[in-house]
């Protein structure tokens, strides 16, 4: 991002260089959004020009005010949580409930939360300890093994997959087509990926709807049986979107930290009451999103700037958490910080609803590795973030040694 500032031109912003498809912004994430926090309200012509909102308090606004700033998609197909929009490649189609709004979010989350939130997800332990113990089982005998590869592939995957209803034998497509969809260029309009994913998981929906089975897909339709297959569909690709990405980043963001912090490790392995703090801390410093998108419905003052309907808004959730107004001193990782006004899992109706699975399987990873791997490293100079970061904050590859 260019450090000129422009205060000239047809908004009332200031108008910066910022394109967070950069290559810049993907090597440089943290550096660009601390740069941002000096303009709370931004506008750039990059990406078909949108404003940008980068300190906690505005976002909080953005995130919250659902009646002026919507995350639901245009008939088009336009608008939505992404700037350039995600394609979709079928009609009518979007990331539910992520992408609409009240009345029909209501609806949606109402049902969708009775299987994600506290309870119903610690009652899933079991099962998450399960998958992650056979995960390790291997890792220990392998000497050499891949964070992302052997780990979290293996655990988010798993678990959302079987709890949701899809079989375990279109894992490797599903997390192609993901990890595709999250690392593809605005130039890129190949949307193959999409498509193949979309055409494996069409064909389990219907399947659902002639045999409904003891999973959380077959009960949606029952709870929601005015929804057609292209309406299940977007809400089931969201949920493994999210299953996936949202807990691998989350453990390998983590391992990360700890291999830099060998103190911080120790402290951990001597005292487990520490994790869920210290996990919530490195989700503050690594948001596994890190932004979000909302489109102005009419005219408004955001931070002495005026917004027209119309206007796209990106959240920089990576920048709120840092916001050194709510977290003192916000780049030092201390794992004892009061991380209750993270927005690492959003803000307001759209706060993730997975949020609690995806600490479960966090909390029992790293458990695992600080009982059978504590003196893991990893091979720094090797490993590599996504190339884009402008929605998630992932790696590609992190290669790492046992050291048993």
């Amino acid at each position: 991002m260019s450090s000129d500032i422009d205060t000239a031109g047809p908004v009332n912003a200031p108008i910066v260089d910022f394109d967070h498809h950069s290559d810049d912004f993907a090597r440089n994430l943290e550096t660009i959004v601390r740069d941002m926090r000096s303009c709370p309200v931004a506008y750039t012509e990059n990406n078909g020009g949108h404003f940008i909102v980068s300190t906690h308090a505005l976002a909080k606004r953005v995130l919250k005010d659902v009646e002026t700033f919507k995350s639901g998609r245009e008939p088009d197909g336009g608008g939505g949580l992404f700037i350039p929009s995600f394609p979709i490649p079928f009609p009518g189609g979007a990331l539910l409930p992520a992408e609409c709004d009240p009345p029909y979010h209501t609806l949606l989350r109402r049902s969708l939360d009775q299987y994600f939130n506290r309870g119903a997800t610690e009652k899933l332990r079991p099962r998450i300890v399960e998958i992650v113990t056979g995960v390790f089982d291997r890792v220990v005998t392998m000497g050499e093994f891949d964070v992302v590869h052997d780990v979290g592939h293996l655990v988010g995957p798993t678990m959302m997959m079987g709890y949701i209803g899809f079989p375990l034998d279109f894992r490797h497509t599903f997390i192609d087509a993901i990890r595709t969809g999250f690392q593809r260029k605005v130039d890129d309009d190949d949307v193959s990926f999409l498509f193949e994913m979309a055409t494996q998981a069409m064909g389990v929906i219907q399947e659902r709807r002639q045999a409904p089975a003891d999973d959380v897909m077959s009960k949606l339709m029952e709870a929601l049986p005015d929804i057609d297959d292209v309406g299940m569909l977007s809400f089931m690709i969201l949920l493994l979107f999210a299953g996936f990405e949202t807990t691998e980043a989350m453990i390998t963001n983590s391992l990360w930290y700890l291999d830099e912090h060998r103190d911080l490790r120790e402290e951990l392995r001597r005292d487990r009451t520490l994790i869920p703090g210290a996990l919530d801390e490195f989700l503050r410093l690594a948001a596994p999103e890190t932004t979000t998108v909302r489109t102005v419905t009419r005219d408004v003052e955001l931070g002495g700037v005026r917004l027209a309907a119309g206007d796209r808004v990106l959240v920089l959730l990576a920048s709120g958490n840092l916001d050194e107004t709510v977290f003192p001193d916000p780049d030092r990782i201390d794992i004892r910080r009061n991380c209750g006004q993270s927005l690492t899992f959003g803000h307001g109706i759209h706060h993730c609803p997975g949020n609690h699975m995806t600490k479960i399987e966090a909390e029992e990873i790293l458990n695992q590795v600080l009982d059978r791997i504590p003196d893991y490293s990893i091979d720094r100079a090797n490993s590599k973030r996504f190339t884009d970061r402008a929605a998630a904050n992932g790696w590609i590859t992190m290669p790492a040694r046992t050291n048993l």
